[in-house]
C-alpha cells in the first residue's frame, strides 16, 4: 500500500456541496485532512488511478496534485491535529518524518 499527499485548488468554488462528493470520496478511503485542501491518503491505487478517481468528483478548471509520500521525503508544520497519528498507522515506505502540529 502507497502513501500519497492529495492537494488541490477548487477554482470556482461556489457552493460546499459542489465538492461534498469529492470530500465522502476521500473519507471513504484511509485518509486524513491535514491541512483546509491536502490529504494524507493511503490506498493500493496507483497515483494516476487516485488522481482519475478524485477528479471525477471535481470541476473541469480546478486542480488536482497526487505525489506519493517517500523515505525521509517529509517535514511540516501547523498540520491538523491527528496527521502524526495517521502517519503511524499508514507509514510511508521507509518514511521515519513527523509532522510538528
Amino acid at each position: 500500500m502507497a502513501s500519497y499527499i492529495v492537494a488541490y485548488d477548487l477554482v470556482n468554488k461556489k457552493d460546499e456541496q459542489d465538492y461534498q462528493e469529492l470530500w465522502d470520496e476521500l473519507e471513504k478511503l484511509e485518509s486524513i485532512r491535514v491541512q483546509l485542501s491536502l490529504w494524507f491518503v493511503s490506498t493500493h491505487l496507483s497515483a494516476q488511478d487516485l488522481h482519475d478517481q478524485l477528479k471525477s468528483h471535481m470541476h473541469s478548471d480546478d486542480r488536482l496534485l497526487i505525489s506519493e509520500i517517500i523515505a525521509d521525503g517529509l517535514a511540516g508544520s501547523e498540520v491538523f491535529h491527528g496527521a502524526n497519528d495517521w502517519l503511524e498507522g499508514h507509514p510511508p515506505r521507509n518514511c521515519n518524518g513527523s509532522l510538528r502540529a
